[in-house]
Order: structure tokens, then C-alpha cells, then sequence
């Protein structure tokens, strides 16, 4: 028998991850690059409406 799955990419949600830990615990887990983006431009639009309120004393038009 080969050495199994390796390596899953997953949307990097807590279910997920609970589940792959669970059925698969010597699986390395990697987030997808769709996901991996979405969350690097959510932080930045985070922090980029954190300064508008900070210097403007408002919040960023959508």
C-alpha cells in the first residue's frame, strides 16, 4: 500500500481543519491560494478602514 494522502488544501475554516485533524491527523494541511488572497485582502481592508476612522474620524466609503 502507498503512503496515503499527504498533503489537502482547504478552505481554512475551524470545521475543516477540526474534520481533517480528525480523519486524517498525519495529513499536512495547506490553505488554497483563492482562500489564502481573500484573507490577505480582507486584512487589508481592515487596517485600511482602522486608519480612515483613526485620521479622518470616519469610516472609508465602500
Amino acid at each position: 500500500m502507498g503512503p496515503g494522502v499527504q498533503v489537502v488544501a482547504i478552505d481554512p475554516s475551524a470545521a475543516f481543519r477540526k474534520a481533517m485533524r480528525m480523519w486524517l491527523p498525519r495529513t499536512a494541511v495547506s490553505v488554497d491560494a483563492f482562500h489564502l488572497v481573500k484573507l490577505g485582502n480582507d486584512m487589508l481592508t481592515e487596517v485600511r478602514e482602522r486608519l480612515a476612522q483613526q485620521v479622518h474620524g470616519r469610516r472609508m466609503p465602500p
